[in-house]
């Protein structure tokens, strides 16, 4: 539909698919909108989402298991056992696939491995980080990595769309390294 609709404006709308969610999306629009303000050529615009796309991170450390059985990705007994030993799962997005990451065990030593994987990946032009019900974890992170963002970093609870699908106490962020 949205193909569709690009073609009645002669060339001058591009349907661009993120390959991302949530900020990582919302950072594409704005390199998109910086550009075009800037008055560059439809071509440059894109470019410039494109180059920003290569660096762009988009990770979360899901509490529960229950919301990724209840999708169907893994079966009640995967969760169950998961509950069970308090298994904390990480996902990343890239490129429209989403992958897994690992794992920790208790939700403390998951926030450590979290912050880690976010240091590996620092320091960060643009920072998003996103909680359901994980606000003091959120704060962590944003106080952690705030100070070497090139642009003022974002806190957000994510919308119930995604939250339904990461469950409560969930943690995770987009980013965009310099």
């Amino acid at each position: 539909v949205a193909q569709s609709a690009a073609r009645n404006f002669g060339g001058r709308v591009q349907v661009l698919d993120s390959g991302s969610l949530s900020m990582g999306t919302g950072f594409q629009a704005l390199a998109a909108a910086e550009a075009a303000a800037q008055g560059l050529p439809l071509d440059k615009v894109l470019s410039m989402v494109y180059a920003m796309r290569r660096r762009l991170h988009a990770m979360a450390m899901l509490d529960t298991l229950e919301y990724v059985r209840r999708s169907g990705r893994i079966s009640w007994a995967k969760a169950s056992i998961g509950s069970l030993l308090q298994i904390k799962l990480f996902l990343s997005i890239a490129n429209g696939t989403v992958s897994r990451l690992g794992e920790a065990r208790t939700h403390r030593k998951g926030i450590e491995r979290f912050l880690q994987m976010m240091r590996a990946l620092g320091p960060f032009e643009r920072l998003a980080v996103l909680y359901t019900d994980a606000e003091a974890d959120a704060r962590q992170a944003l106080a952690e990595f705030a100070p070497s963002c090139q642009y003022p970093p974002l806190m957000l609870s994510v919308t119930t769309v995604i939250g339904t699908h990461l469950g409560p106490n969930a943690v995770g962020f987009a980013a965009v390294t310099r």
